[in-house]
């Protein structure tokens, strides 16, 4: 009766302390998302400011558009749809891209436009990462890789 008394207490406090632990990483994680998402507004109220201070003329990035990027046709959607995977492998935003794009070229054709330029960049994100780094990653994170290969090999789907 006295061991099951004693031991109660030790169980409650290992899984205070690991309570404690997730605590800590969930305020650095938010901490981390916070920070970013502060830098975020912190930039856009800038880009903001300096668009009222300076008083930019918007009809010349109009006409601009319409002289080069529109006349382009075909080539200027090519070039559009290439620059969009290689933004996506840089990490660049693809709401950005969409905004972009739907500015040029109107919201039907930049959706399938930022949709399959995307895609080009999630499958070069793909082929870097299983290709050209693998060996890389797999010194860095050697436990991690074995212990998901195990789970992996046991079952996919369970």
């Amino acid at each position: 009766m006295q061991y099951e008394k004693t031991a109660k207490p030790r169980k409650r406090a290992v899984m205070f302390r690991r309570r404690k632990k997730t605590g800590t990483k969930q305020l650095k994680f938010f901490a981390l998302q916070a920070l970013r998402a502060g830098s975020l507004f912190l930039f856009c109220s800038v880009l903001y400011v300096l668009f009222r201070c300076l008083e930019v003329d918007f009809s010349v990035l109009a006409d601009f558009t319409d002289q080069y990027i529109r006349q382009l046709g075909m080539k200027g959607l090519f070039a559009f749809f290439l620059l969009c995977g290689a933004a996506t492998f840089f990490f660049v935003p693809r709401q950005l891209l969409s905004l972009v794009a739907g500015y040029f070229y109107g919201w039907q054709t930049a959706a399938v436009l930022v949709f399959l330029g995307a895609g080009l960049g999630c499958l070069l994100s793909m082929a870097y990462g299983n290709f050209l780094a693998r060996n890389f990653f797999r010194r860095k994170m050697r436990k991690r890789i074995i212990c998901l290969e195990n789970i992996f090999q046991k079952s996919a789907f369970g």
